[in-house]
């Protein structure tokens, strides 16, 4: 159970935790901070990222969660502990993916689209190379595309309504699924 104390001379509260042992209170972490003065901070913070598991990296491959470690709503995807996905998702000719990332849509959405999966990736460079394709699938086994032509790095993005709308597996290619 958490509890704040406030210090009003200070402008700041301190922080901690009740563990009940033998009927009695013991505070076990403190801190003091002034930044968010008067607000409540749940202290029982989810990790901001999934972590996915390729057995084979480069072109046309996929990674998938592992012990339902899905990426989630407000999380980033790492794939093998690493948050830098270019060295893992590649296209030909140069085509990557830096960043996958999965939030609530920050838009009005005529179509209900309730879900954002952003996508920071270059396509292959040069006339006639091609695209990169992304396919997601989330935890009701539909799957949402993604075609990336344009060979600057830039944010892309996949809007998607679902009943359970986290992501369990990511695959690329350098053709069309």
């Amino acid at each position: 159970m958490k509890i704040i104390l406030y210090n009003q001379k200070n402008n700041g509260y301190r922080q901690g935790f009740k563990n009940y042992k033998n009927s009695d209170i013991e505070i076990f972490q403190v801190e003091w901070s002034n930044k968010f003065l008067g607000e409540e901070i749940n202290m029982e913070q989810k990790r901001d990222y999934a972590n996915f598991d390729c057995k084979r990296c480069g072109c046309d491959s996929y990674a998938a969660c592992s012990d339902g470690d899905e990426l989630a709503i407000g999380q980033s995807l790492k794939i093998n502990e690493s948050s830098d996905l270019s060295d893992i998702i590649k296209f030909n000719n140069g085509g990557c993916v830096y960043s996958i990332s999965l939030i609530k849509n920050p838009s009005f959405s005529l179509w209900g689209y309730e879900y954002e999966i952003e996508v920071m990736a270059q396509g292959p460079s040069g006339l006639g190379t091609g695209s990169g394709y992304l396919r997601f699938t989330d935890k009701t086994g539909d799957a949402y595309s993604l075609s990336i032509t344009d060979s600057s790095k830039k944010k892309h993005v996949v809007d998607y309504k679902s009943s359970d709308p986290e992501i369990t597996r990511v695959e690329w290619s350098n053709h069309s699924f």
